[in-house]
């Protein structure tokens, strides 16, 4: 474990990394910083619309990565450990309204905002089901939506919004627009330094570029590809406070499960087997640790909570 520890701590003095998850060990040709092709978002589009509809409780990982989702949106709206009780807030992608829907029980008013069309068609058949009428869906990118200035008091964006998104420092910006002062942000990011490098010599040599910014990696699920934008912890710190949001706050997931190598074949089987449940068992460690040094520190998936602060 020492031994770990003082690998990861040599990788993170190093340098940069350009980090391919390679779910289904999908290959990328070669090293790259951030997500640049402005027209990305077709392909976020596309990735989503193939995957619409699909019973993602059927994989390890999605089964616990929402329970993190929920314990979170517990925190936000019926504990109150974050603030509130918010009257209007915005799910940002918010596919096919699972968040959206949770926090319509607690809030005025719910606002959800995603890319596709496709999605966004589930989540209003659901809510006309359902006869949820405090719900708005919105078809819009981040970077550029039709909502009015200071117009919510919370902001949730869970599934690598940001990430998705080239231009984040515009995304950003247009939600430091729609967010009212003392306004609760709560986005999960891929951190740039994590314990599934300890085992990767290809991710480890690529250390070229600087330490200090993230990079992309690529994943794959059911057959298509979409890269994403890691990033490291003080760049997103910094990015916030461009912004006017102050970071208080930090939770992880995914760093015991990236104590083994690739534990990504597991947690996207279809079949439950015996190192499918060894995986899912270092994710409940995952949860029960979020808040806690090393997990919110240096674990993949990290949460942060932010505040409007000017």
């Amino acid at each position: 474990g020492v031994l770990q520890y003082a690998r990861l701590f040599f990788v993170y003095r190093a340098g940069d990394f350009r980090v391919d998850l390679r779910y289904n060990r999908a290959p990328m040709s070669s090293p790259r910083i951030k997500l640049t092709d402005p027209h990305h978002i077709d392909h976020v589009k596309a990735f989503y619309a193939n995957i619409a509809g699909i019973d993602l409780a059927q994989y390890p990982y999605f089964i616990r990565v929402y329970q993190l989702f929920d314990a979170c949106q517990r925190e936000i709206f019926e504990e109150g450990r974050h603030g509130g009780p918010y009257e209007s807030v915005l799910d940002v992608g918010c596919g096919e309204g699972y968040h959206t829907f949770y926090a319509a029980r607690f809030a005025k008013h719910v606002t959800g905002l995603d890319v596709s069309p496709d999605a966004l068609a589930l989540a209003e058949r659901r809510g006309a089901r359902e006869r949820v009428s405090n719900v708005t869906f919105v078809c819009s990118d981040l970077t550029n939506p039709s909502l009015p200035d200071r117009a919510f008091d919370c902001v949730v964006a869970y599934g690598d919004v940001i990430g998705h998104i080239p231009d984040y420092d515009a995304a950003l910006k247009q939600l430091s627009r729609l967010c009212r002062p003392g306004a609760l942000l709560v986005l999960d990011y891929d951190n740039k330094f994590h314990p599934g490098l300890l085992w990767d010599t290809e991710e480890r040599r690529a250390a070229r570029a600087e330490r200090d910014r993230g990079h992309t990696h690529a994943w794959s699920f059911r057959g298509r590809q979409l890269e994403f934008n890691t990033f490291a912890r003080q760049e997103m710190r910094d990015l916030l406070a461009r912004h006017g949001f102050q970071l208080e706050r930090t939770y992880g997931f995914d760093f015991f499960s990236f104590l083994i190598p690739h534990p990504e074949r597991y947690q996207f089987s279809e079949r439950i087997g015996l190192g499918t449940r060894a995986v899912m068992g270092l994710n409940r460690l995952d949860l029960a640790w979020r808040r806690w040094w090393p997990v919110n520190r240096w674990a993949y998936t990290q949460i942060g909570f932010a505040r409007k602060t000017a």
